[in-house]
């Protein structure tokens, strides 16, 4: 049983590292989004799928370890960590729950400031709107294109000449 709580201890650890990663990358796109540097901002949301992946295997991996402990200690499936921890020896339950928590905390961080990117992304796109809008405003029959912009009928010599005078 050591082995699965120290394993488990190691997944923790590792998640926690992998979501830094990805809130440091929240934080570039932040900056991105400001300059407005989609290349910038498409490659940064590349690198956090290709880290969602590794987190996604890591927290299969956690719960295999889970089901397995808690199967070999009669406990009930879907046992939270808390649960869990309960089985331990104090210093051991400790140091898992401190990870936990700490894997919580930066979770609630990731949220927040990918709360806030998007409202940056949402100011942005009603920034380009706008322009939009005021672009359609401007066109005119001299520009050859109507207000919702598509181009209109014109006759490329408007002055007729009658051939049979």
């Amino acid at each position: 049983m050591p082995d699965a709580i120290m394993e488990m201890e190691h997944i923790l650890e590792r998640e926690e590292e992998i979501y830094r990663e990805i809130y440091y990358i929240e934080e570039q796109k932040s900056s991105a989004i400001m300059d407005r540097d989609g290349e910038r901002i498409e490659g940064l949301s590349a690198e956090q799928e290709r880290l969602l992946r590794k987190v996604n295997s890591l927290e299969e991996k956690r719960m295999g370890v889970a089901a397995d402990y808690m199967a070999a200690k009669g406990m009930s499936p879907g046992s939270t960590l808390r649960e869990i921890t309960l089985t331990m020896e104090n210093d051991t339950a400790d140091r898992i729950l401190k990870k936990g928590m700490g894997l919580k905390a930066i979770l609630m961080r990731i949220s927040q400031i990918q709360e806030t990117n998007s409202g940056l992304l949402q100011d942005n796109m009603e920034l380009y709107n706008i322009m939009l809008s005021g672009l359609r405003d401007t066109t005119s029959i001299s520009t050859g294109y109507s207000s919702n912009g598509r181009e209109e009928n014109r006759v490329a010599n408007p002055v007729l000449f009658n051939k049979t005078v």
